[in-house]
């Protein structure tokens, strides 16, 4: 889904950054536009995302959209109410 979406909105002329942690499939994408460029990246480490956001704003002056497609899980009691959280 990540890939389609940056593929598209590189189609309509928008520079696009891509993130994961898997920097060859990145690139991977990256070769199919000039207009998206890959950051290596892991979502669920706070300093990585720091610096992937600081290699961001160092070659852009601003973002228009933001689109998440990173996945996750969480361990969740097997029957969670709202007091469990």
């Amino acid at each position: 889904m990540g890939r389609d979406a940056a593929r598209r909105f590189a189609e309509n002329g928008d520079k696009v950054f891509i993130l994961g942690r898997r920097l060859d499939k990145l690139q991977e994408v990256a070769k199919s536009s000039s207009q998206i460029e890959a950051v290596q990246a892991d979502v669920t480490a706070l300093d990585s995302i720091k610096a992937a956001c600081q290699q961001i704003i160092s070659k852009t002056k601003h973002i228009d959209v933001l689109v998440n497609c990173a996945g996750g899980t969480a361990k969740l009691p097997e029957n969670p109410t709202l007091e469990d959280e």
